[in-house]
This record gives C-alpha cells, structure tokens and sequence, in this order.
C-alpha cells in the first residue's frame, strides 16, 4: 500500500523513521533532543563515536526538492561535517529519482556508505509492506492508506457525505492517540456499543469518527442514524454475516426535543439497542453532551434499566494532561494552512504555552483558531490577541462575522437553522426561510435581492454552514459547521430582546415555536431576566396566532393538542394570561374525540390532564369520561413510562387504581395491556443480565431478580403474575459456555487494568514542561526565561 505520509506532522514522521530503521538494522536509534540546531533527529551511539549513526527526518512534503536540496547543502552539511559520523542517512517524504538520491549521495560523501542511505518515500513503503506489525502500529497511515480509504468510502453507501475522502483524511491528520481511544475500543468490544459523552468541544465526535472508520475498513458497513431511530431499524440486516456499524452522533443533544417527543420515545431507542447487543458483527457508536445525558437518564425510567451507561465512555477535558493538549496544538499548526507570520507569532516568546494552559481550552477552540478562513483579516502582529480573545470569551467568536460580515438574508438562514429541528430537511429550511424573510418585508421593509436562499446556502456553506446527505432516502441536511455558532446566538438572542422578538414573529410552525420555548422560556433554566412578563408576553403572542400554527410534517393533520401542550408548558405566567391560556385548552380538550388519543399524541394529552387545575371545568370534564380516557391511554402506551403515567394520573386526581380495577370485566382487560409489554420486557431484563453470569449462583440471582422485578411492576397494577414461564426466558443448557465466555472476558479486562493502573503508577501526575518544550522548539531549557514569562500568571 502506497502511502505520502501526509497524515503525519514532522514529529510523527521523524518517530516512524526512527522504527523502520531499528527494524531494518537492527539498530537502537534514539530520539535526541538536544536542539534545532544540533543536526540530529536521531542517532545510535558506540563505544568509541557517540554519533556512531546519526540520521535527520526531513519531512518536506510541502516543499519539495529543491527546498530540501537547499537546506541540506545550507544548513545541514556544516553540522555534519562537525558531527564526524560515522554513517548518516537522510529520511524525507520528498519523492526522489535516481538523479536526486545521486547528488544527496554525492553532497554528503564520505558519511554516506552508499545512496541506500537515502531514503525517500518509495523506500519507506517498500519496507512497509514487508512489516504489517509496524505499519498496524502507525494506524494514522494505515488508515489514510489507498486500499483502506477505499474500503471505508465503499461502505459509508448508506452514510452521509461527512466521511467522503478529504474529511476522513483531515481527521486522520488532527487526531491525536490518546488513552480514551484504547478505552472506548474495548468498550464497544465488549458491549457492542458506546456511548461518548463529554462537554462541548472536548473531542467526542473525533472519538467516535476514529471507531467508525476502524470498522469501516474492516467491511462494516455505515449506517449514519439521523434523529429517528425507526431509519435505523429499517437499515438493520438481521443476517449475522453482514457487518454493519451504526453511527447516531449528538444523540440527545441536538435531537433532544425529539426524543422527548411522543412519536419518538426512549422505548424505540432501546429495543434497537438489544437488536445490536443480539446480532452478531453489528455495532452501535453514539455521542451526546454530558449534561443532556444525565438529564435523560433522570428523566427516563427505561434507560436507566437498560443500563445504557454500562457502556459509557466519558470524555473529560480533565482527562486531557499539558502534554496531549501540546500535541492536539501542535498537529493543528502543523497541517493548517495559516499565514507563517501567524504560525511564527504562536512560537514567538513560546507563547503556546498561553493556549496550553489557557482554562478554555478544547480542542473545537484550537480547531476555530488554526483555521485559516477565521484570521484572514488579522493583521501580523495580532494574532495572539485574537487567539487569546477566542479562549477568553469562547462564545464570542462568532460575533463579529455575524455582526460585520453577513447581509440580512444570511442573518435570517442562520436564525432558521437555529430554531429547526436536527436533520431537517433543506426543503422545509427553504420553506422557513421564505417565510421568515416574508416577515422582515412587510414588517422592516427589507428589500432582499434575487434568489436570496441560494445566494445565502451559497455563502455561508462551508464556512459556517455544512450540507450533509443521507444517501440511503437521498435527503438533504443544513446544518451549523460548528455548535459554537449556535451557543453564540442563543447568548445574542437572549442579551438582544428586540432581536429575540423578530425572531418569534418571523416563525409559523409548531416545530419552531417548540424550540423557542426550549431556547428563552424552560422555568428552571431560563437566563431572560423578567421571565414572568417575558413568558406572559410568548403566551399571549401564541393565543394570537394560534389558528395559524402549522406543523412541517404534512402527515400529521391535527396539531391542536400539541398546540396546547406547548402553551401548558410555560409556567410563571401573570394571572391574566394564565386565564386565557386555561380557557383556550378547556375548549380544545372538551372537543377533542378520546378515540383520537393515539401514540403520538398521548402524551400531549396527559400533559393537558395532569395539570388541570382543582374543581374546574376542564377536570370535571376528565372526570366524567375517566374510564373511556384510562383505557384509551392504557392501549396506547408503549413503554413502562406510558404505565406509569396513567397511575401518576390516579394519583394526581385521588383516585385508587385497586378500586377502578374491581370493576365487571376490568381486570381482564388491564392484565391484556399489561401481559403483552411485560413480556416484552423480561426479555429485556434476561438479556441485559447476560454479560455479568459468571457462576451458577448468578444465574440463579438473575432469575430471581427478574421475577421480583415482574412482581414489583404488576402489583403497581394489582395484577397477580400467574403467567410467567420460566422456561421460556432462561436456557439452561447454554449456561456452560455463557459462564466460560464471561469469564474469558473478566480476565483478559482484570489483566489489561492491572497493566493501566502500573502504567499509570509509573507515570505519575506528570511534569510535561521538557516533553512540550522539545515538541515545539526541539530543545529544552529550563532556566530560559521566556519560559518562565510564558507559564507565569496570564489570566
């Protein structure tokens, strides 16, 4: 396999020449550091020349030949003639002919034995090819490696258009190996499925991109899951044989109000999850922010039972030490395309040391600072101050393109993009913005120019905005670039109220008007200073428009109750609109047929009946048609949640369930709901047990556990559990080779643990100063007092 070693940064390249020729020579070449200006990279001593072998990395790509010529004849040749060694090799990454190699040969005899000495990238891949251990150890070319790439593009058919060539190869480049790879790979080993979580910027969608292109090249094929779970289920090929990886990234972040929608619960997350642990040679890799996943896991009684964080690897940026920081720096500057002085302002003084040790740094911030595109307009000089600027106000780094930089129209195609759902469709983008832009006509005389959607998509695409492709139904995404951008305009809209308040008017459907209130008006959240006149103020605006919300789901032909449900969710209103808001979702409820309560709007209408107020119409209402609703809500849920909501509206109201069931022919009826789900459900239980088996006592504590786990659920309902069957559920002739391959596990993980914790003994908390020193100057002083001045005090 052919490689051009453009993944790697100087340093990863030197480290690569280094094991090649150990391996080749068998020699015990050692990195030296002894600094820039020394002429070595690398050398082996001997007992009568310490400089026995030296050799020098040249990784010139960029370059090329005549760059490398020079610098050798210039700079290098009077350090060698110094130097005396014995023998001396050139490494580079520069293509060369026979001509080349012949006048390097001729430039540095007599320390070269002969032009074999001189290897150049067409050496280095034939010994490559000789070595599959050293080149699986260089993951970053392995993977950037022609057949490999091929291999994960061929099977992204059913991904999107992030993983084509130039992002996998961009990502290769940037990553930094860290112990949070080793980790997470043993995770989805073990459990068939990961879930990455961490705080913005920290590293989560790289992470779980790494694992995915892992998979990739070994024939899974990609299946990218956008926000319902439902396009994944119809993707799963039960076939064993067939590998297959699923990738759902932001899960629960950006698709958080549509997990919390009805039509797409936690349930349909969950048995999709079982599939995978079920299935041979399938994979399920998933990303979300931390505090989002600790708020679902709260939130839903399932998830925590399906024991999602069993598999959970969280990404901490404690977890990232001064020297992985260092590294994650110097590879962005290493492959970015910033002006030299820009580069040379960051090494001046060592002030990468500010960066380093800065207490905002991430990664996504070093990402917004080395891109090319994001200083253009700075001048020499400056630099520093816009990249301390970015760090210090982290939320601000979008304000002045948004403020100096975008026409009306532009402005207007990021606001809808705030406000949409996640994956939602360009069309419906285009529909929003038509009419969000409408608005700023009539209401601010905005005179926009022709074809102002495409001109704006055309814009800001790839600058601020990305298309992403779903390949498999061919649908077509826009979405920010970054999720900086949309934490910078909720702060700008919740600081600017004139702002906030076009932005409400210019919106016409459900969808959007859900994700104003997630945004401003959330009780226990909210950052608006007079929430109760500003949440008075939404409501009241709401009751106007009411008969002219629509939803983009042409599907879905009444909204009446999830117009409703969202009015009942704005708490701290004043006592006049909190009337008015009561009165219009007595007259909504009071038509609405019961038989037309189904899966996805059940929820909307518990909502409704659980905070009706004492003694009024709308609970004497509910009160008069209790039984027809309690079995309508009974036939429609789903999940345990479901269940539990129809008892937490006995409670609400007073009422016992013990009594409602002792009604003619209501315990039937309630046992024929609750036997299918139960069913369902122990299943689930036995399956989730599995993995921890490592005895016959714990097969044994696992029955008894579900058995009381059944009890516990149905005597909620005073339903006896007279039809479970053992049998059905625990096969007890597969327990032998369950135990023995538990138990494999158990040791090979116990071994690995001890090995981390003497590593990390070993390694201690860690004073990085020398290793980061000799990473971006190629020498360590410790007494410099630039260096002193740069890790001083600064913030």
């Amino acid at each position: 396999m052919a490689y051009d070693f453009s993944t790697l940064n100087d340093k990863e390249f030197e480290r690569l020449s280094r094991d090649i020729l150990n391996n080749k020579f068998e020699l015990d070449l050692q990195d030296f550091k002894g600094g820039q200006d020394q002429g070595v990279d690398l050398r082996c001593c001997s007992s009568v020349n310490l400089n026995a072998v030296v050799v020098q990395a040249k990784h010139y790509l960029k370059s090329g030949y005549k760059k490398l010529l020079a610098d050798l004849t210039t700079k290098e040749k009077p350090k060698v003639i110094l130097l005396n060694p014995d023998r001396y090799i050139i490494v580079t990454s520069v293509p060369l002919s026979n001509k080349y190699k012949n006048e390097l040969f001729a430039l540095f005899r007599p320390y070269m034995q002969t032009a074999n000495d001189i290897f150049g990238p067409e050496d280095l891949n034939k010994y490559l090819e000789t070595d599959a251990e050293l080149e699986r150890k260089w993951y970053k070319l392995w993977l950037s490696g022609t057949n490999v790439l091929q291999t994960v593009l061929r099977n992204a058919v059913l991904g999107r258009s992030a993983f084509a060539e130039q992002k996998i190869r961009k990502t290769i480049q940037l990553y930094c190996h860290s112990q949070s790879y080793d980790d997470a790979f043993d995770i989805l080993t073990k459990h068939k499925y990961i879930l990455i979580t961490g705080q913005p910027g920290v590293g989560k969608t790289t992470l779980a991109n790494f694992l995915t292109y892992h998979l990739m090249s070994k024939d899974h094929q990609l299946i990218y899951v956008d926000s319902d779970i439902k396009d994944a289920e119809e993707l799963f090929v039960s076939d064993p044989k067939v590998k297959q990886v699923f990738y759902f990234d932001d899960f629960l972040g950006a698709n958080y109000l549509e997990i919390t929608n009805p039509r797409t619960s936690e349930s349909g997350f969950v048995n999709f999850l079982e599939r995978i642990k079920d299935t041979k040679n399938k994979y399920l890799i998933l990303t979300t922010r931390t505090t989002i996943f600790r708020t679902a896991m709260d939130r839903y009684e399932k998830m925590k039972r399906v024991k999602v964080d069993i598999a959970r690897k969280e990404i901490e940026l404690g977890k990232y030490n001064e020297l992985d920081k260092a590294k994650i720096l110097y590879n962005h500057l290493y492959h970015a395309n910033l002006k030299e002085a820009h580069k040379n302002e960051i090494f001046s003084k060592k002030q990468y040391w500010r960066i380093i040790s800065h207490p905002n740094y991430n990664p996504r911030l070093v990402e917004f600072i080395t891109e090319a595109n994001n200083s253009s307009d700075i001048q020499e000089n400056q630099f520093m101050a816009f990249v301390v600027n970015t760090l210090q106000y982290p939320e601000e780094v979008w304000r002045y393109a948004y403020e100096q930089q975008l026409t009306i129209e532009e402005k207007i195609l990021l606001h809808i993009i705030y406000l949409q759902k996640a994956n939602t469709q360009s069309f419906h983008t285009k529909e929003m913005f038509d009419i969000m832009l409408d608005y700023e006509v009539r209401a601010f005389n905005c005179q926009p120019k022709a074809n102002p959607f495409q001109n704006a998509c055309k814009k800001l695409l790839d600058g601020i905005l990305k298309k992403e492709v779903t390949i498999s139904n061919q649908s077509e995404h826009i979405e920010f670039i970054n999720p900086s951008i949309n934490d910078f305009l909720n702060h700008y809209f919740i600081q600017n109220e004139e702002a906030r308040w076009k932005l409400i008017k210019g919106t016409a459907y459900i969808e959007q008007l859900e994700q104003v209130k997630q945004h401003f008006f959330v009780y226990n959240t909210s950052k608006l200073q007079s929430l109760q006149e500003e949440t008075s103020n939404f409501a009241r605006y709401l009751l106007e428009v009411f008969d002219y919300i629509k939803s983009l789901d042409v599907e879905v032909v009444d909204i009446q109750l999830r117009k409703c449900a969202l009015l009942n969710e704005l708490f701290s209103l004043n006592e006049q609109v909190a009337e008015a808001v009561d009165h219009q979702i007595l007259t909504i409820v009071t038509t609405y047929p019961i038989n037309s309560i189904d899966k996805d709007n059940r929820s909307y209408f518990i909502k409704l009946v659980i905070r009706a107020a004492p003694h009024s119409p709308l609970e004497a209402f509910i009160e008069k048609q209790w039984d027809e609703i309690i079995f309508q809500l009974l036939d429609t849920a789903a999940i345990e949640d479901d269940f539990e909501d129809v008892l937490n509206i006995f409670n609400e109201y007073g009422y016992v369930f013990d009594d409602f069931i002792k009604k003619p022919g209501f315990y039937d009826k309630v046992k024929g709901y609750l036997e299918f789900y139960i069913g369902w459900q122990t299943e689930s239980w036995v399956n989730d047990d599995k993995e921890g088996i490592l005895c016959e006592e714990d097969w044994v504590l696992s029955k008894n556990d579900v058995k009381i786990k059944r009890t516990d659920f149905l005597y909620k309902f005073a339903i006896e559990d007279d039809f479970f069957f053992e049998e059905n559920y625990y096969k007890d002739d597969k327990l032998e080779a369950l135990i023995e391959r538990n138990q494999e596990y158990a040791a090979s993980q116990a071994a690995r643990n001890t090995l981390i914790n003497k590593q990390s003994i070993d390694s201690g908390a860690g004073n990085f100063e020398k290793e980061i020193e000799e990473l971006f100057t190629g020498s360590y002083d410790p007494n410099d007092p630039w260096l002193d001045a740069a890790r001083g005090p600064q913030f």
